[in-house]
């Protein structure tokens, strides 16, 4: 069975917007397509900031759920222990 993902886009405006998924990859591409999420087609893409494993479809909604509650650098400090796969600035990361 393959793991999902929970994932943090930078949009082009400085929003945030985290999603889930089974292939990061593929679904950054729909997103710069401007398929899947209203919000990203709104704001656009700019990088994907990090993305994590964390195991079954149920795991990944629930926390999915949560991230999309929490505030801008709690999104963020959930994400700075992952491997990084692009930074923000501290302008677009709200801590400056």
């Amino acid at each position: 069975m393959k793991a999902w993902h929970v994932y943090l886009i930078c949009c082009c405006d400085g929003a945030l917007y985290v999603g889930i998924t089974l292939d990061v990859q593929r679904r950054l591409k729909e997103h710069c397509g401007g398929y899947g999420s209203t919000f990203v087609k709104n704001h656009g893409v700019d990088h994907l900031v990090a993305s994590r494993d964390v195991g079954g479809y149920t795991e990944a909604r629930k926390l999915e759920k949560r991230l999309k509650a929490m505030t801008r650098a709690r999104k963020i400090m959930y994400f700075h222990p992952a491997p990084y796969v692009g930074l923000l600035p501290p302008a677009l990361a709200g801590m400056d």
